[in-house]
């Protein structure tokens, strides 16, 4: 069987996100929940020391965050990841839509 620890992040539903966590270990796997806002720039690095610092790497990442940003994650600036569902740059300093 193969197993995985999985790091279930959230920002409220913690009752169901706990739920998730426990479903994951019933299945044989490890599991924590953490709560980080991925707009916030300090929560993920708690958030990823806290899992560095428990499982030592990250062999997946999963990017479900339930804003709508037309860029590859990877593209994506702390400025992007911060602003907020359909607020845009200023004209010309969105390093993904240059003027």
């Amino acid at each position: 069987m193969i197993t995985a620890a999985v790091v279930v992040n959230y920002t409220r539903c913690s009752q169901e996100t706990e739920q998730v966590a426990q479903q994951i270990k019933a299945e044989g796997s490890e599991a924590i929940a953490i709560e980080a806002d991925v707009t916030e720039e300090d929560q993920v690095q708690v958030m990823f020391h806290t899992m560095f610092d428990r499982y030592g790497s990250i062999d997946i990442l999963v990017n479900n965050m339930d804003a709508h940003k037309d860029a590859a994650f990877t593209a994506l600036t702390l400025a992007a990841w911060a602003r907020p569902e359909g607020e845009a740059e200023p004209p010309g300093t969105d390093p993904l839509w240059p003027a």
